[in-house]
């Protein structure tokens, strides 16, 4: 008989405990273009999933060199976490960020610089190359744990316990490329993603100049 009390008593308390409602879901996101065409390198964020220091990411990320060229020409990582940045290219690279608050510079390297680069403080990070000029790629320092960049497709996912009410969103071609922008979900899909519509302005190929030096600061909210 007190077995069966005690065992009434704890079943609230595991069904609380294991709650589905405590387990994070994915949520889909499709990015496209004002043509309906999917677009990638579009970084979205949980804004309700403020990172801290148990969230830092102790693995570097990786942004590669080839055919003189970021690869991949975006990515996002959480503050604190750090990134490497090897030379595939058979020759010399000189990658470095005049971005406010993550400036740096690595010496002209081939293969691999001699340790990763560490991101402390959350913002945008415009890179090039002192050697390369046309080289331009860019690092989304996150101050949420929850964000993504979308794939070739414009599909991207991001985890949260419960459907986020809003979402932020940036990406390097949109028209305000300095500024992260919010978008409020007024209705999460049954089936399928939610759709994002941005406005971006494909940049031609570049010319051999230095413009990403005054172009960009920390992203404004």
């Amino acid at each position: 008989m007190l077995h069966r009390s005690l065992f009434s008593l704890l079943c609230p308390l595991l069904a609380i405990f294991y709650s589905p409602m405590g387990i994070a879901k994915e949520y889909q996101v499709q990015f496209v273009d004002s043509d309906d065409q999917p677009v990638e390198f579009a970084v979205v964020v949980n804004p309700e999933t403020p990172a801290s220091a148990q969230h830092i990411v102790k693995q570097p990320a990786v942004m590669d060199q080839i055919n003189m060229q970021f690869s991949p020409m975006v990515i996002a990582v959480v503050k604190g976490q750090a990134v490497n940045f090897p030379n595939s290219d058979n020759i010399r690279h000189h990658v470095y960020s005049f971005s406010k608050e993550n400036r740096f510079e690595t010496k002209l390297y081939a293969n691999k610089p001699d340790a990763p680069v560490l991101f402390e403080k959350p913002g945008l990070v415009v890179l090039g190359c002192n050697i390369h000029d046309s080289m331009v790629g860019y690092i989304f320092v996150s101050a949420w744990k929850n964000f993504a960049v979308s794939d070739g497709s414009g599909a991207a996912s991001i985890e949260a316990i419960k459907a986020p009410r809003e979402l932020e969103y940036w990406h390097p071609w949109s028209t305000t490329p300095n500024q992260i922008t919010s978008y409020e979900v007024k209705q999460w899909p049954q089936q399928g993603p939610l759709i994002i519509r941005l406005t971006i302005n494909k940049p031609q190929p570049a010319e051999p100049q230095n413009s990403f030096k005054s172009g960009f600061g920390n992203y404004r909210r």
